[in-house]
């Protein structure tokens, strides 16, 4: 392990205590920290630090290599990139944090603040990102990774986990109770025993908020596109008549509900540039609307389809098809941009009043 200590003069210096791989050589801002770049990053550095105190690193700044710890001072501040998913970090001032301290946790943050992105999205069916945090080494908490920009504060009070974009899930590192979802504009505070809190809205101090906004330009975007209709018969009816139809359960929708309906298909419609139409029906009538093509989509508080909506209180609601699996799958698109942007957040407040909880969609994110 090394230990690099970014000092109030902007320099850094570095103790070789027990370097871990080959000797690092001077860092370099490298490609793979640039989101968009198809660089996988070559030597034996797994991170290399690209900024300190505003300014780029010096050229005698060395990369880091898994075991090494980085730890700012008082006024210290500094930008770290990790080749896994081009992840950017933002280090500020007394924080620590150790990269790779096993092959099973990506980092682990042992004090202060430092807010991190992940550039590229997590490909199906490939290991998520797992992190640590607790007191010095001591992991309390466990983080679970799905395209986030987030940040983690640790304290002797225990550990702060908030997210402005995508999820994180946040369990016990003993393994129990149930892990915490989340999501935009949500927060979890676990305490010394590791057992997470449920979500409150998320409230960064103002340099906690500016480091998780300068880290955004770095997070995946979501175009919000209308898809190829491809053999769905559900989606080549939306093309042809630029019109998307879709029936909610007049007898389950609450006030809320049905304001975040009309903002949902609203959204819906502008981003697949067509009209929207939002019909009440029963539950006995939808399957012969959608049978006979009369509505594309039904929302309702039933068992299968594309969960979009998990209200304050009463069932999840979903989208469902007739047996459609094109259209079910660019619902599932949409609706996951829709919870990954922030835009969920942005609907269900102006619906509910209040932050969404995130924990119904923890099966879509996290399995």
């Amino acid at each position: 392990m090394r230990i690099a200590v970014v000092l109030i003069a902007g320099t850094l210096s570095g103790a070789s205590i027990a370097a871990a791989g080959a000797t690092a050589s001077a860092a370099t801002i490298p490609s793979w920290c640039h989101p968009g770049s198809s660089v996988a990053g070559s030597g034996n550095p797994v991170t290399s630090i690209i900024q300190q105190n505003g300014g780029a690193a010096p050229s005698g700044l060395f990369g880091l290599l898994a075991g090494d710890s980085l730890a700012t001072l008082s006024s210290g501040h500094v930008k770290f990139c990790l080749k896994i998913k081009s992840t950017v970090c933002d280090q500020i001032h007394n924080s620590s944090v150790v990269i790779e301290p096993s092959a099973s946790e990506v980092i682990h943050y042992g004090s202060g603040t430092t807010s991190c992105s992940t550039a590229t999205t997590q490909k199906k069916g490939s290991p998520p990102i797992v992190l640590g945090a607790g007191t010095g080494k001591k992991k309390i908490v466990k983080l679970t990774l799905s395209d986030p920009v987030w940040s983690v504060t640790v304290s002797e009070r225990g550990v702060v986990v908030g997210v402005t974009t995508g999820f994180v899930q946040v369990a016990a590192a003993a393994g129990s109770p149930t892990p915490v979802v989340v999501g935009p504009g949500t927060q979890t505070v676990a305490g010394p025993n590791g057992i997470p809190t449920p979500t409150t809205q998320f409230l960064a101090p103002p340099e906690v908020q500016a480091s998780l906004k300068s880290l955004q330009s770095f997070a995946p975007t979501y175009p919000f596109a209308r898809p190829v209709p491809g053999s769905s018969p559900t989606l080549q009816r939306v093309t042809t008549a630029n019109v998307v139809r879709i029936g909610y359960d007049r007898t389950a929708a609450t006030s809320q509900v049905l304001a975040f309906l009309k903002s949902f298909a609203s959204f819906l419609g502008t981003s697949w540039n067509v009209k929207p139409q939002l019909t009440a029906v029963t539950a006995s009538s939808a399957p012969k609307l959608l049978a006979s093509g009369k509505v594309d989509f039904v929302a309702e508080t039933s068992e299968t389809g594309t969960l979009f909506l998990s209200p304050t209180a009463g069932a999840p609601w979903r989208l469902v098809t007739n047996q459609d699996s094109g259209a079910d799958a660019a619902a599932a698109a949409f609706v996951s941009d829709v919870l990954n942007s922030g835009k969920y957040l942005t609907l269900f407040q102006g619906s509910f009043k209040t932050v969404p909880s995130y924990t119904s969609f923890g099966s879509v994110f996290f399995k």
